[in-house]
């Protein structure tokens, strides 16, 4: 983390000068500074090719659950200032739990998906959740321009009781099966990337979140982690034997059998824990995810599989951002919010401040409309 940090990244928005909101705005209030600051990092990184996820968990308290308006305008003063770079620009970070048409639509309809290469979301629910976690997300994009982009998962796992050096055993068996279980998931359902959090010891008010503990030493969660990599990387999804998913590369199959399934019989297979450890029978790690390896010739010998076939890589196009940003300006006074939008006490009063960040160097003209939608009146 510190030499992440020595290398001008990590988490910059907190250092920067421009990073100032309004009350009630946690947002950049000046879009035309952090542009410009945007663009000097962009350029600094110029060779390299990196990716930036704007904001995180915007739908809960870092982003005070404001309507999507406002991560729109930031997320489209990225992509300008993101022209000509080579940077991949990841939106959302959203906790997973606000994933409906209607809580999304704010977001949707202010261009979330317009300008992205991929669409992110953090899990911390149990492995079996996660495929219908991905449909939700699926079927709310429908319709929306780039709805088809990757989707990543840029936090993961399953945190333990905080204000102990270490996770106890049952905990961290716990956290290392859940760190596994939606890895496999998460490469057998076309998630394109996928990044448990977090490696150091992180305690965060009654969760710990961390893989090592308080003495910087790895738990089962980092080598759950590790272990998901190791024998995952380079392989494609197959299908499914009797719940088990199966993956293959060119030399060898892998079938990871969940806590409680039952494992094939095929000669020549080796068995390892979730962590690493090499098993010498199945009954040996049977409440614990384990991977069952074999050469992938002899995949014919297993009866019963249910054939995958991956879906198609999709190329995302995003949209040419337009210099001018609009931002609404939120009153301090006479008005609340949700994720599904804004609630004036008096509508019949509203002044609504719109303001105009002309990102370019050139003059430009544009002609300005609003539109709104009355969802219902706001209940006292």
């Amino acid at each position: 983390r510190d030499l992440v940090r020595s290398r001008g990244l990590g988490d910059v928005y907190k250092r920067q000068a421009w990073n100032r909101g309004s009350s009630p705005s946690p947002f950049p209030d000046d879009l035309i500074a952090t542009a410009e600051s945007f663009r000097r990092m962009f350029r600094h990184w110029q060779p390299n090719e990196i990716a930036l996820e704007i904001w995180n968990e915007p739908d809960v308290g870092f982003g005070a659950s404001l309507p999507g308006d406002q991560l729109g305008a930031l997320i489209r003063t990225i992509a300008v200032a993101a022209q000509g770079s080579r940077l991949k620009l990841i939106v959302g970070a959203f906790t997973g739990n606000n994933c409906s048409r209607r809580q999304m639509a704010g977001y949707l309809d202010n261009g979330l998906l317009d300008y992205a290469d991929a669409a992110n979301f953090h899990d911390y629910n149990s492995p079996e959740l996660l495929k219908e976690k991905l449909r939700q997300y699926r079927e709310t994009f429908t319709g929306y321009y780039n709805a088809d982009l990757p989707i990543v998962i840029t936090e993961c796992g399953k945190p333990w009781r905080a204000g102990t050096p270490r996770a106890a055993i049952r905990d961290d068996q716990r956290s290392a099966a859940w760190v596994t279980g939606k890895a496999v998931e998460a490469r057998a359902l076309g998630i394109s990337g996928y990044y448990a959090f977090l490696m150091i010891y992180y305690d965060e008010f009654s969760n710990n979140f961390g893989f090592m503990d308080r003495c910087h030493t790895p738990m089962r969660s980092l080598a759950g982690y590790f272990n998901a990599v190791r024998f995952l990387a380079h392989t494609q999804t197959v299908g499914t034997w009797n719940g088990s998913r199966i993956f293959c590369s060119e030399e060898r199959a892998i079938l990871v059998r969940p806590g409680g399934g039952c494992v094939p019989s095929i000669s020549g297979m080796q068995l390892f824990g979730a962590d690493g450890r090499r098993l010498r029978t199945a009954s040996e790690n049977s409440e614990e995810y384990c991977y069952c390896v074999f050469p992938s010739s002899k995949l014919v010998e297993l009866s019963g599989v249910e054939r995958t076939i991956p879906a198609a890589p999709v190329a995302t196009v995003r949209r040419p951002p337009r210099p001018v940003v609009p931002r609404l300006e939120i009153e301090k006074e006479g008005v609340d919010w949700t994720l599904e939008g804004y609630w004036f006490f008096r509508p019949e009063q509203v002044t609504l401040r719109i303001r105009l960040f002309n990102l370019s160097d050139k003059m430009q003209r544009l002609r300005l409309s609003v539109s709104y939608t009355h969802l219902r009146a706001h209940e006292t």
